[in-house]
């Protein structure tokens, strides 16, 4: 038993109790110092016992040296003595015969990789993405190379990697961001129209114009108005046609594009010279009302336009009046018998953009028996 050695506790009252048998060679592992930890990252404990304290031979070695090691027993599992018999020769001969089948770059890499260690899947990471064309490219135009930076491009989907997005040197955080768009637009369109997104998108020079091709192509279609035209009044069925309304009519329309895509929308557009863009609602109580209605450079409709579109829209069955939410919930509030429930229509938002003395007037509805409409679906007298 001359290589075993015992482990024993004393007992209360004398004598010992034999708790385990261990061999002495593990008991006399090599520990790894600060720095070589520093130095080496998760390799740390297989160099101590090819390098045994000071290390000094392994700490005193070029940084290019040390993470080809790392590259070994990131590929191997296990750092043999014939690694450590490479470890002072030339890169040229150390690589192929350390890591044969390696792609090419491998020497490059290891003069940019810094002093410290990284960890052992990011040395996976950095073989994998040397591997590819494109995401070599993306590590050649860097100066130096992290672990962060590397891992960030790794976990791109290789579609955008194909793509050379990867030349953006994006951060961590919009590199997620683009990996999700992507997923999403696979999800929606699957794989080969996503792939050719990719391809557009590629040609991004910066990151914000990455993201604006990607907000473009991820936001849907308007959905179908589910109303029919009317000789006066035709719906934009398209981001397109949505944008060149906008363009003619000199609005921000097309920044409402969200709302028509989930639904939550719908734009037109009155025919009628000079005409005008018009945006209807979803509304828990008509169904559809008019958001809105302005002439170019958002200008008021005249009085005749309005009543035109009055008409066209009651036509549909489309609500002119106010929202349904804030009546709504002052009801609620009212059956509840909370004190505080107050309903203001003398404060409504006019979707035709007047000037509030050529608003209407609207008795308040502060006494009982008001003739004040709770959900006015129809025109006023004023209107008319």
């Amino acid at each position: 038993m001359s290589d075993l050695q015992e482990n024993s506790v004393p007992l209360r009252g004398g004598g010992s109790l034999q708790t385990e048998i261990q061999p002495a060679r593990l008991a006399a592992a090599p520990c790894p110092s600060p720095l070589l930890r520093l130095l080496a990252g998760e390799a740390a404990g297989a160099v101590a016992r090819l390098w045994p304290p000071p290390h000094a031979d392994y700490i005193a070695a070029p940084a290019s040296r040390r993470h080809l090691l790392g590259i070994v027993l990131a590929t191997t599992a296990e750092l043999t003595e014939a690694a450590a018999g490479w470890f002072g020769g030339p890169l040229a001969r150390a690589i192929p015969a350390l890591l044969p089948g390696a792609p090419p770059g491998v020497r490059w890499a290891l003069e940019r990789m810094g002093e410290t260690g990284w960890p052992l899947q990011s040395y996976r990471n950095l073989l994998a993405l040397l591997g590819r064309p494109e995401a070599a490219k993306a590590l050649r135009h860097a100066t130096a190379l992290d672990c962060v930076g590397v891992d960030t491009l790794a976990a791109m989907p290789e579609a955008l990697l194909d793509a050379g997005v990867g030349l953006l040197r994006l951060s961590p955080g919009d590199a997620a961001m683009a990996r999700e768009g992507f997923l999403a637009l696979v999800r929606r369109e699957g794989g080969e129209r996503a792939e050719a997104a990719a391809h557009k998108w590629g040609r991004a020079r910066t990151s914000g114009a990455l993201f604006q091709r990607m907000h473009e192509d991820l936001l849907a279609e308007p959905m179908p108005a589910p109303f029919p035209p009317t000789p006066h009044l035709r719906w934009l069925a398209s981001k397109a046609e949505v944008r060149d309304a906008a363009r003619r009519h000199g609005n921000c329309l097309a920044l409402h594009l969200q709302d028509a895509a989930s639904g939550r929308e719908v734009f037109g557009e009155w025919l009628v010279p000079p005409g005008a863009i018009v945006r209807l609602s979803r509304d828990p109580v008509s169904g559809w009302r008019l958001a809105e209605a302005r002439g170019p450079k958002n200008g008021a409709l005249s009085a005749s336009a309005r009543t035109g579109l009055r008409a066209d829209l009651g036509d549909l069955g489309v609500s002119v009046g106010c929202s349904g939410d804030r009546p709504l919930c002052a009801l609620n509030q009212a059956g509840q018998n909370d004190p505080t429930a107050e309903l203001c229509l003398d404060e409504l938002d006019d979707p035709f953009g007047r000037a509030v003395w050529d608003r209407p007037e609207l008795p308040p509805l502060s006494a009982a028996g008001s003739s004040h409409p709770l959900f006015p679906l129809a025109a006023t007298s004023a209107e008319r």
